[in-house]
């Protein structure tokens, strides 16, 4: 296994009160790597990457700023008769605001455009079709954090709306109530969905040219409930307990 990685920083205060950064990075990787199926047999397991992103900060106020983040991803794995190659193109965009005192907004969107190629060992038999695609994935959101008793109880809604290849429309609420009796601890109670869209195997694959077992897949969604409990006991211990309920 190999692999290379850089970073660079720069910013930047001026006279008016803003603040502005930079972080530019990046890294290369490869491995080849065995896995053993059987006593007799070995599957040899080959994966290269490279990727670069870039990040900018734009502090307003200690409340308001703005951040742009571009990302650029490319990778190939070759494992068990699949071949595939994947390049990933995505920018991201937010803005975070106060307003009338008690509200903390952020809202931003996104863009991801994915392209790959399929090859399988076994073509004619085993096969992922189409052996090229593009998938995009556009997202937006808003979220406003509510301090119902400043400092001590606040309140989170949000709203993600999602639009990928798989589903013409996704609308994602998520909500988290926050107590806070001391500095020390932290109680909290959250409800939101999510959705996860097939990867190419589930969708794509084809036996024969014809059977295609996911055809009809769509994307997947959950509804999440969640209560938890955080406490900083000492300098040096905190606890932090978290009961989960997944409906899929």
């Amino acid at each position: 296994m190999h692999r290379g990685a850089f970073r660079w920083d720069w910013n930047r205060d001026s006279a008016s009160g803003t603040s502005d950064t930079l972080r530019i990075s990046g890294d290369v990787f490869g491995a080849d790597t065995g896995i053993r199926e059987d006593p007799t047999l070995v599957q040899d397991v080959e994966h290269r990457g490279r990727n670069v992103m870039a990040r900018w900060n734009r502090q307003l106020s200690e409340a308001n700023g703005l951040q742009l983040q571009v990302y650029y991803d490319r990778v190939s794995y070759e494992s068990f008769g699949f071949d595939q190659q994947r390049t990933t193109y995505d920018v991201e965009a937010q803005q975070n605001l106060r307003l009338f005192e008690r509200h903390n907004v952020v809202w931003g969107g996104g863009f991801r455009s994915m392209r790959d190629s399929m090859a399988t060992a076994f073509p004619g038999i085993i096969d992922v079709l189409p052996l090229q695609r593009r998938d995009e994935i556009a997202t937006y959101f808003v979220q406003d954090t509510f301090a119902l008793l400043p400092e001590r109880l606040s309140l989170t809604v949000g709203v993600k709306y999602e639009r990928t290849d798989y589903a013409d429309s996704e609308w994602l609420p998520n909500v988290r109530l926050a107590f806070m009796p001391n500095a020390q601890q932290t109680w909290w109670a959250a409800a939101s969905e999510a959705t996860r869209v097939p990867s190419r195997l589930e969708s794509d694959l084809t036996f024969f040219g014809i059977i295609r077992p996911g055809e009809t897949f769509e994307s997947e969604h959950v509804r999440a409930w969640e209560l938890g409990h955080r406490r900083l006991v000492s300098s040096q211990l905190w606890y932090d307990l978290a009961l989960f309920y997944n409906d899929y």
